[in-house]
């Protein structure tokens, strides 16, 4: 039983993995036809700072409620998501949400290129197909 466990483990994660190299082809593509200068971080999600801002830093919270405006897009540039103003605990947000948004501090506007398995994965989310890359415009309005 305990062999069995470790196999579908294994396969989840060479998949993930397979995933996560695809999309990174796709997302590194995208950007240089976008003149789109990010960092891609160790998880490989992409960001670019649009503003840092001038508040408190989200990194030193834990699990915050925030406050955010954004932006939600597919790379062909079609919205999929649009907020005038969102709070939520950032613990409920996407992987791609809670790995970006600790780049910029409140008041800071940030873009995050999120590969599919830190957005909704191979599941897929509500009008998000399964293993797409989200694009995502984001201002950090408040931290509490």
């Amino acid at each position: 039983m305990v062999g069995s466990c470790k196999k579908v483990e294994d396969d989840t994660l060479r998949q993930y993995n397979s995933q996560l190299s695809s999309d990174d082809i796709t997302i590194r593509n995208f950007l240089s036809i976008q003149e789109i200068p990010a960092i891609r971080t160790e998880s490989g999600v992409y960001y670019q700072i649009l503003q840092e801002g001038e508040g408190e830093i989200l990194e030193k919270w834990k699990n915050p409620k925030i406050t955010v405006i954004y932006t939600g897009r597919f790379l062909d540039g079609r919205v999929f998501a649009d907020s005038k103003e969102k709070e939520e605990m950032l613990g409920k947000e996407i992987l791609g949400w809670q790995i970006g948004l600790k780049y910029i501090n409140k008041g800071g506007k940030i873009r995050l290129i999120i590969p599919s398995g830190l957005a909704y994965g191979s599941d897929g989310g509500g009008i998000v197909p399964s293993n797409t890359i989200l694009d995502y415009d984001i201002e950090l309005v408040n931290i509490k």
